[in-house]
């Protein structure tokens, strides 16, 4: 997983992440979702910003965490019953049902 090593910068910098805020012109709330990793993309144009404000890199900035991946793909859920395309034609017909309504349905 690509994570944003904010965080660690920002305490070896010794800059609020109000200052962050202020200085780069980014949002305290997608500041905060970037912090703690709730924010699923990010615009390049932010990535410009922060290394000019933190004075860094974006390799410094941009961290790749393999450990962080396999630990999703463990949490991940299996999928229920019947969500498999291929068992959509095992599912039984009932009367005034199509197979095409039970994809649209997901049953």
């Amino acid at each position: 997983m690509v994570r944003l090593r904010l965080e660690e910068l920002l305490e070896q910098r010794g800059i609020t992440a109000y200052r962050l805020a202020v200085d780069t012109g980014i949002g305290h709330t997608a500041l905060w979702k970037l912090r703690h990793g709730k924010q699923p993309s990010i615009k390049l144009d932010y990535i410009e910003r922060l290394c000019r404000v933190l004075d860094c890199t974006p390799n410094e900035l941009i961290q790749f965490d393999s450990r962080t991946e396999d630990k999703r793909r463990e949490k991940a859920k299996p999928r229920p019953e019947g969500s498999n395309p291929e068992a959509i034609d095992k599912l039984p017909l009932t009367r005034g049902t199509s197979r095409r309504s039970h994809r649209l349905i997901g049953r």
